[in-house]
């Protein structure tokens, strides 16, 4: 009920505006998404519909427990802009539905990878608000963002989801990302951006600070810091994966992220001090596409011992049919401490491929992928076979 009664006055709010076009010199047009244009306010807006359906079929330990569902993943509106003569940006988005279609969509699949105990969960289902923050624009080179927002570590984590190459983002970033909430992906503070540019390459610094006490499971994250330093040459975008521009030379980027995260079990009153570390890079050039990041997470807790975490994964694509069929490949590990999940140290990993049918680019398309995962978990291991197929559309 809470969602219907958002929709219905973000959907008045739509037509009140476009009603008034004639008087106050608006201009409504399309160009993948909604867009409100108020030149004599310096105002602009532009409004997303986010739908991303799929069916997903579960395979456990190789002939064991089979489920299966048709479900929506992703149900989100963006609300984003510019005012006072862009000057200011900002952007809204708010998850209406969604469900787990990650290699630890089952509770009992989470409970086995609970690093202190058995209450490990993924990011809440419901209703919520995702993203929502304003931006200060000084000038062409410096930017500050405050609000609730994507933290700068790596490159998947922090690109766009409707304009990933999979479904999900690599086991690593399940497991250490998502899981367990060590490497956070959205969280409520400050950034500030740095950017250089050089005839088509972009050299870009960021820094931030987070301090929300969201929950992850029996953790409460209590500060967070992240910086981040990275290199896009010739024209790559790193807020997006694959080359459906089809890029004509050689694009290519690389990146250094630090993250400090300070967790509280609550469960065991324990303080946890976590380091990540990670290193990424990409390569597009005539339909081709290649990416890979490397890190690791120190868990330094206040009482008992360090354990040393990693994550690593390479992903590779390649466009057929130029701009409209995409096959890609990708292979991820993480590996735990063995003071991490259970008296050894455990190895999971991930073999996935994807087909990608576009329709209009990364805001329409159709996937169809299948995912083999071996999965350590703390009393017992898992062979995990899972197929997907649905529409994800960005409109």
């Amino acid at each position: 009920m809470r969602s219907i009664k958002i929709l219905s006055v973000l959907l008045l709010s739509g037509f009140f505006i476009q009603n008034s076009s004639a008087a106050d010199g608006a201009r409504i047009t399309y160009d993948k998404g909604t867009k409100i244009e108020i030149p004599e306010a310096g105002f602009n807006l532009k409004i997303n519909t986010e739908v991303n359906v799929a069916y997903s079929y579960t395979s456990i330990n190789r002939g064991g427990a089979e489920k299966n569902s048709f479900d929506p993943f992703r149900e989100r509106i963006t609300l984003q802009g510019d005012v006072a003569n862009k000057k200011f940006s900002y952007y809204t988005q708010y998850k209406f539905a969604g469900s787990n279609i990650t290699a630890f969509g089952d509770n009992d699949i989470r409970d086995q990878f609970s690093a202190r105990s058995s209450s490990a969960s993924f990011p809440d289902e419901d209703p919520s608000l995702v993203e929502a923050w304003v931006q200060y624009n000084i000038d062409e080179q410096f930017k500050v963002r405050f609000g609730r927002q994507k933290l700068q570590f790596g490159y998947s984590q922090p690109a766009a989801t409707t304009k990933l190459e999979f479904f999900t983002r690599p086991l690593a970033y399940q497991v250490l990302g998502e899981l367990y909430k060590y490497i956070p992906s959205i969280d409520v503070g400050t950034t500030g951006y740095y950017k250089v540019n050089v005839d088509n390459s972009v050299l870009t610094a960021t820094l931030g600070g987070f301090n929300s006490k969201s929950k992850a499971a029996d953790r409460d994250t209590y500060v967070a810091g992240v910086a981040s330093i990275n290199y896009a040459a010739n024209g790559f975008d790193r807020t997006a994966e694959g080359d459906l521009g089809y890029t004509k030379g050689v694009a290519w980027t690389t990146g250094l992220s630090g993250l400090y995260n300070q967790m509280y079990l609550g469960n065991i009153e324990i303080e946890e001090d976590v380091y990540n570390i990670g290193l990424d890079f990409g390569l597009r050039t005539k339909g081709l596409s290649l990416q890979s990041e490397v890190f690791t997470t120190i868990v330094d807790p206040e009482l008992g011992k360090n354990s040393n975490n990693y994550g690593y994964y390479i992903q590779a694509g390649y466009f057929v049919v130029p701009k409209d069929i995409e096959v890609a490949l990708r292979f991820s590990g993480v590996s735990l401490d063995k003071h991490f999940v259970r008296n050894s140290s455990s190895d999971s990993f991930e073999y996935s491929a994807v087909l990608n049918k576009y329709i209009l680019g990364h805001n329409l398309k159709l996937q169809t992928s299948v995912s083999y995962y071996t999965l350590d978990g703390k009393t017992k291991d898992q062979d995990q076979l899972k197929f997907l197929a649905g529409i994800s559309a960005n409109l």
